[in-house]
């Protein structure tokens, strides 16, 4: 079965593609197909944004959909101030990964330079019969105001975040997370 991952992001798409492809489907990406439909993410929240894109490019194609969508949230940051669903996009600007890198660690360097933070994710797919959604959250981590490893295309705030939980324990946390991302595509393939 062919599935369109309607994202433009490297990382996220080498995240899921092996295992969807284990599952019998074949992944094609928006570079795949060279569709330029800008969609605006005018949703309230994640979940509103991840089911603006999977429709969008659903009705463009007719190609069963995945859309993601993200949100950040950082203690000490205001509820007026929290980046919420616009990560990669400030003051009116969409990031490169390193203006990422620089905007986010001068943000944590103002707020003592470490932040607890989490990520918000939201999936959406569409197909002929509906859509269906799935939301998770990550487990809590710290944002530094120096890089701490290599930038990751696609995930730059990978280089200033440093888990709160042992390395084994993240890992195990991620793993099972993203099986049940899975499984919940999968499932709404059917």
């Amino acid at each position: 079965m062919k599935i369109l991952f309607a994202t433009k992001n490297p990382a996220k798409i080498r995240r899921y593609s092996k295992d969807l492809e284990e599952s019998g489907m074949e992944i094609i990406t928006l570079q795949d197909i060279d569709i330029k439909l800008e969609i605006a993410e005018t949703g309230k929240n994640v979940k509103e944004n991840a089911i603006l894109k999977a429709k969008a490019y659903y009705e463009e194609t007719n190609i069963p959909t995945i859309a993601l969508d993200d949100g950040l949230m950082i203690d000490g940051l205001s509820e007026k101030e929290q980046i919420g669903t616009h990560i990669r996009r400030r003051n009116g600007k969409s990031l490169n990964d390193s203006e990422m890198i620089t905007y986010y660690t001068d943000l944590v360097r103002n707020l003592g330079g470490k932040a607890r933070a989490r990520y918000v994710k939201s999936f959406a797919i569409c197909t002929k019969n509906g859509i269906y959604t799935y939301e998770s959250k990550t487990s809590d981590f710290f944002f530094v105001d120096k890089p701490v490893r290599k930038v990751n295309p696609g995930y730059p705030l990978d280089s200033i975040s440093i888990k709160i939980t042992n390395e084994e324990e993240a890992m195990k946390n991620q793993l099972e997370e993203d099986t049940k991302i899975i499984e919940f595509i999968r499932k709404s393939m059917k």
